[in-house]
């Protein structure tokens, strides 16, 4: 996978605090079904390197077994390092680092991204309570989530290519 060397942002959205938590990312104007909203860059760490700090825990995301996608910490903030979980979201991945709505998206919504679909390490689990006040929020995020059928079958298509792949092992194992 070819690596942009930073992320792109759809010029329609801005950072400011959210209810969900902290700071998050909203649009500014309607955005329509499959328009692309972010398109992650940075560089290429390996988990060793990850728990080092070579990269920002913020923007990473799970591209190949063991190689991750994220931004330099030399960089500072960027609008996707504000994007808040969701257990219903408006954003998904078609790709490992392109994300786009998943439905039409209002002018001042939020932008949220469920971390199951880009996220791979077991052990990791967010210290407060979900609170994405979905109908069907799980309320505990964790990074083995993609693990979880019901979240394989409904963003099937659109978790990274190392997390398909994985989840199709998993399916020809079964």
């Amino acid at each position: 996978m070819n690596v942009r060397p930073t992320s792109w942002t759809h010029p329609q959205v801005e950072v400011r605090p959210s209810p969900i938590g902290g700071q998050g990312v909203f649009a500014l104007a309607q955005l329509r079904a499959g328009e692309t909203v972010f398109i992650w860059g940075g560089q290429r760490a390996t988990p060793e390197e990850y728990r080092a700090g070579v990269i920002t825990s913020r923007s990473c995301s799970a591209i190949e077994e063991n190689v991750y996608l994220g931004k330099r910490p030399s960089l500072g903030d960027l609008p996707d390092d504000f994007v808040n979980h969701s257990c219903e979201p408006n954003l998904w991945l078609v790709d490992a680092a392109t994300v786009v709505a998943r439905r039409d998206i209002q002018a001042g919504e939020e932008l949220t991204l469920d971390y199951a679909t880009f996220y791979d390490i077991d052990d990791w689990i967010v210290t407060e309570a979900c609170a994405c006040g979905s109908r069907i929020c799980r309320q505990r995020v964790t990074g083995a989530d993609w693990h979880l059928p019901e979240l394989q079958t409904r963003y099937q298509g659109h978790f990274t290519p190392l997390l398909a792949a994985r989840i199709a092992r998993l399916e020809v194992g079964s």
